[in-house]
């Protein structure tokens, strides 16, 4: 039996149950599809304002939390 792809794993995500959880995987599959490094993902309110969601790693996160501040 092949363990599952990436893309696979995600479709397998509950999404209610497992937020903070699910936005780990979703950055971790990030890192391996890319090959990069690292992956941040930041989200925006209603008014533009940036905001860090999460990190793959701590100076991903430290970055998105630097670039909140710059708009």
């Amino acid at each position: 039996m092949r363990p599952p792809s990436h893309l696979e794993a995600l479709a397998e995500l509950d999404l209610e149950a497992d937020l903070d959880g699910t936005v780990q995987v979703l950055l971790e599959a990030g890192v391996r599809l890319l090959e990069v490094d690292g992956v941040g993902l930041m989200l925006a309110d209603g008014q533009g304002r940036l905001c860090a969601a999460g990190g793959s790693d701590e100076a991903c996160l430290a970055f998105l939390r630097a670039q909140e501040h710059l708009v």
